[in-house]
Formats: C-alpha cells, sequence, structure tokens
C-alpha cells in the first residue's frame, strides 16, 4: 500500500536526511577539535534561489550554542525544537498544499512531498558538553502536471507563513512556464484510488539535556568522546485528488568512544524510540569493562 511505502521512503532516506545536518559517528583521530565540515553545515543554511528576482530565502535553520570563550557548564540545556516543531510540522504542510491548490489553473494537477526534522544535539569530548543546539528544517518538492508533461521544483522552507507562500506561488508559476517546453511522458503514472493515512510514534523521548546529564553522569570519571542526536523526522505526501499521507518518527541515536591513557578507546552505540537509562547504564558499564582490557599492556610475540 502506499503507507508502507511511505515508511519505507522514511526509513531509506532518513540517514541521508541528517547526514547533511549532524556527525553520528565519532572521530577518533580529530577528537581535539570541533569538526571542521560539521560546524560550516551548521552555521550556513540552505538558500533557495527564487525566480523572481534572484533573491535568496534563508531556510528555517536553529542553532544554539555556548558563546565563544564562555564557561560551558556540564549541564547544558538544549532548545526543544523537537516537542515544538513536530505538532506545527503537519499544520505547515497543510497550509502549503492549500497555497499549492489555490495556485492551480484549470487543467493542472499536483502531487507534493515534504521532509523535515527538529533535532537537539550535543557532542562530548573529554567528558564534557563542547557543542550542542538544535536542527530545524523543512523541504517541499512540489510537481506540476499537465496533461501528460510534468515538472518537480524543491523548497528549502523557512517557517514564515507568508514568506513560504510566496515562494510556493513563484514555484508553481515557474513550474507551467517550462511545461510547455517539455514532450510527453508516455510512463506518467498518477495514482487514482485515495489513500490517506496518518502514523506517528513520538513522545518516547525524555528532554535532551537530561539525557545528556543521564550519559555524563554514567561516564563519570571516564574519558568520553561522543554525540547524542534525538527527535522527530516526517514525510508527507499530498496530490489534487485529496490524498494526505503523513508519518512521523521521534528516535534518538548516541554513539561513544572510552579513551584510556594510551589513546586506545573502545566504540559503543544505543539508538532507539524510547530511551531507558538502564539499557544506557548496562551498556556503559560493558564499554568500561572493554576497556580495561584494551588498556593492558601489550604482549610482544617472538618470531617463530
Amino acid at each position: 500500500s502506499f503507507g508502507q511505502c511511505l515508511v519505507q521512503g522514511l526509513q531509506q532516506d532518513r540517514a541521508a536526511l541528517r547526514a547533511a545536518h549532524r556527525v553520528l559517528a565519532v572521530e577518533h583521530e580529530a577528537r581535539d577539535r570541533v569538526d571542521a565540515e560539521l560546524r560550516s553545515r551548521l552555521q550556513v543554511a540552505p538558500h533557495l534561489v527564487r525566480k523572481a528576482a534572484g533573491s535568496q530565502h534563508l531556510a528555517h535553520f536553529v542553532l544554539r550554542q555556548p558563546r565563544a570563550g564562555g564557561q560551558l557548564r556540564e549541564r547544558v540545556v538544549v532548545a526543544h525544537v523537537a516537542a515544538i516543531d513536530e505538532v506545527r510540522a503537519e499544520q505547515r504542510f497543510g497550509d502549503w498544499t492549500s497555497t499549492i491548490e489555490r495556485a492551480l489553473a484549470p487543467g493542472e494537477r499536483y502531487t507534493a512531498t515534504c521532509a523535515g526534522e527538529a533535532t537537539d544535539f550535543a557532542r562530548m569530548n573529554r567528558g564534557k558538553v563542547r557543542q550542542a543546539g538544535s536542527v530545524l528544517q523543512n523541504e517541499l518538492s512540489i510537481r506540476l502536471v499537465r496533461g501528460a508533461r510534468h515538472a518537480e521544483h524543491t523548497l528549502a522552507m523557512t517557517g514564515d507563513a507568508p514568506v513560504d507562500r510566496e515562494a510556493i506561488v513563484d514555484a508553481v508559476e515557474g513550474l507551467r512556464d517550462v511545461l510547455p517546453d517539455l514532450a510527453d511522458d508516455p510512463h506518467l503514472l498518477l495514482a487514482d484510488r485515495v489513500e490517506s493515512t496518518r502514523v506517528e510514534r513520538a513522545g518516547a523521548l525524555p528532554p535532551a539535556e537530561s539525557v545528556v546529564d543521564e550519559i555524563l553522569a554514567a561516564a563519570h570519571g571516564l574519558d568520553l568522546v561522543g554525540i547524542y542526536a534525538a527527535g522527530p523526522v516526517w514525510r508527507g505526501f499530498a496530490n489534487a485528488e485529496g490524498q494526505r499521507n503523513w508519518h512521523l518518527a521521534e528516535t534518538f541515536n548516541l554513539q561513544w568512544s572510552l579513551y584510556d591513557r594510551t589513546d586506545k578507546a573502545v566504540k559503543s552505540a544505543y539508538a532507539g524510540f524510547a530511551w531507558d537509562g538502564g539499557e544506557l547504564a548496562r551498556r556503559m558499564a560493558q564499554a568500561r569493562e572493554r576497556l580495561a582490557l584494551v588498556a593492558r599492556p601489550a604482549k610482544a610475540l617472538a618470531p617463530g
């Protein structure tokens, strides 16, 4: 069914969506500096180049981190964009599709998909938080269809309703302008039966700052390097026939390494839909045991 395909698409695209905005792997060899690529991605938001006058709209991108040179506390309060935006995301998608429908001319059809996330993250090094913030992004893809011709435009949405509506109208008009220059698509296949679905799996995660407190407490006395990221990701679909599909899932991903004094390390991970402090304690204990093993003096084997 379409709902199953939507879920599969969410699972397949989740890694690609998040990989562009945060690092989930711990880089052992660069443990004493902030990852330059991560910083550049977090500070430079994508831009939407609009057809009208070449103006640019800044994508909705939220980043909060400590001031340069400021004192860092082990307890870092991370902005709760996740809890706020997972409620508004579906409402915004509905507003965007309504704007598309109002912009249609007689004989035109459309399909629209959206993809987004509202993620809190914390990067840890030497057992302390070194960087904390939030990522909020939304993308909207519009496909305009007239007869057997179709064209698509993807927008980075700002979260500012008037600005987004104007960008959508411009996109539809731009697609309308290019359709006459396109050839008919003999393989165009659009759904002729409405199958609307709505699936949400959210609300099973504690606030990010309390999770970070648990992680640091479990690793007390250890040289921990890692990153925690959590929040909802969503996908939506709409078409001119009235079909609406919405899927939202809230997950977390914690990856960390423990180092000994000789710079040997053991790596661990914990991810899922529902946070369990007991499970974290169990995995941290296992990591401690493995660290004790790798910290033992190396044995030199004589040849022969």
